[in-house]
């Protein structure tokens, strides 16, 4: 009886400890490249059809953004929120799902030799508080022509 109580104690501190390793807290973002600027989202848009998707999204329409981002009416009396011009730039998201404390570097990469945009993601995850952070990497890019081939690629750390 002594052992197994030992057992749990030594359980339950390296269990304690694991969130107290992490080097940061909460979600951290870092973005690099050829952003314009990030988008986040308000609660005026849903974002179901865009984690079902389960693959980057290229949208360079707002129609084509709110088929992922389905608007919701009644959250959005103040009117919309989403100030991107389509003539001028584009939206590139790619949903992942994070525990805990959640690190995140992106970088976009345009080639106009090679007529590509590459979005690349890193996770990192840390900790086991139980908390799900769903984030759908929403940035704006200059507008390419549709031409242009768009690569996602990502890694968990």
């Amino acid at each position: 009886m002594i052992k197994q109580g030992v057992f749990y104690g030594i359980v339950a501190l390296w269990a304690l400890s694991a969130c107290s390793r992490c080097d940061f807290e909460g979600v951290e973002k870092t973005t690099t490249g050829s952003v314009s600027f990030e988008v986040e989202l308000s609660r005026c848009y849903g974002s179901a059809p865009a984690r079902e998707a389960r693959r980057g999204l290229h949208m360079t329409s707002k129609a084509q953004f709110l088929n992922f981002f389905p608007m919701r009416t009644a959250a959005c009396a103040i009117g919309d929120s989403l100030d991107v011009n389509f003539d001028t730039h584009h939206l590139l998201a790619y949903y992942i799902e994070g525990k805990c404390n959640t690190r995140v570097e992106r970088n976009v990469t345009i080639s106009n030799t090679e007529r590509r945009v590459v979005y690349t993601i890193v996770q990192e995850d840390c900790g086991r508080c139980g908390t799900d952070n769903l984030l759908p990497n929403i940035v704006a890019i200059p507008a390419v022509d549709e031409n242009f081939v768009v690569e996602f690629e990502f890694d968990k750390l």
